[in-house]
């Protein structure tokens, strides 16, 4: 019996020891749509992880949208109505929304928006804080295997501790290419973090999202079950 049909079957016995196999609440309900109702974008919502002229929704440790299906503003100072969704990372105008490129939720602080409900798609993701090294000579992070090998999905955030420039960066999405100042992506590949030269970076604390270590869907769903 796979362990989806033993699910299925939600025998009290054994059912407890199969939702802890599959770690459900991360996995399954970290993956459900989200529905933000009568969010307010507007109050300590900038930060130096986006461009500063948005407004965020944060989603918490666990949270990195995918996708925004659909967005209503009732109050504002302008956009009012359904708000337009944009592609990946781009930076939204008035009357827009977009997905950032570190996975949180933007729209135009000038919008000042404090009545929204968003329907956006997430992604199940573990967030991962670690404090690396960078060479300072080229500006690359390289990542660690512990970080590759599950296959990073958003840079979060990026702080420098140590460097000419030091601080929180904003994210750009992954590109070929180092950033300019004060900016970090992620490369291409997904296996390194790129600052600018001219910063001399040779120390960040970086928060990625990171793929879960049990791939229900691919492994244990359809695996026979132990318990």
């Amino acid at each position: 019996m796979t362990i989806k049909q033993a699910i299925d079957r939600a025998n009290p016995n054994g059912l407890p020891d199969l939702l802890r196999q599959i770690k459900f609440g991360s996995l399954i309900l970290g993956g459900l749509p989200l529905l933000r109702k009568k969010f307010s974008f507007v109050g300590g919502s900038t930060s130096a992880r986006h461009v500063a002229t948005l407004h965020h929704m944060p989603l918490g440790a666990e949270g990195s949208a995918a996708l925004i299906l659909r967005a209503y503003a009732r109050a504002g100072g302008a956009g009012v109505g359904e708000l337009a969704v944009q592609a990946f990372g781009a930076t939204p105008a008035s009357g827009q929304i977009a997905v950032a490129p570190n996975g949180d939720i933007v729209a135009l602080a000038a919008d000042a928006l404090t009545d929204v409900d968003v329907f956006a798609i997430l992604m199940p993701m573990e967030e991962v804080v670690v404090s690396l090294d960078v060479v300072a000579a080229t500006g690359v992070c390289a990542l660690p295997s512990s970080l590759t090998t599950r296959g990073v999905s958003y840079l979060k955030s990026a702080v420098v501790t140590a460097g000419t420039v030091t601080g929180e960066k904003r994210i750009l999405v992954p590109g070929a290419v180092n950033p300019g100042t004060p900016q970090a992506r992620l490369s291409l590949a997904k296996s390194e973090v790129n600052f600018t030269v001219a910063d001399a970076v040779t120390k960040a604390t970086l928060t990625f999202a990171r793929n879960m270590e049990i791939d229900a869907y691919a492994k244990l769903l359809e695996a026979e079950t132990t318990a």
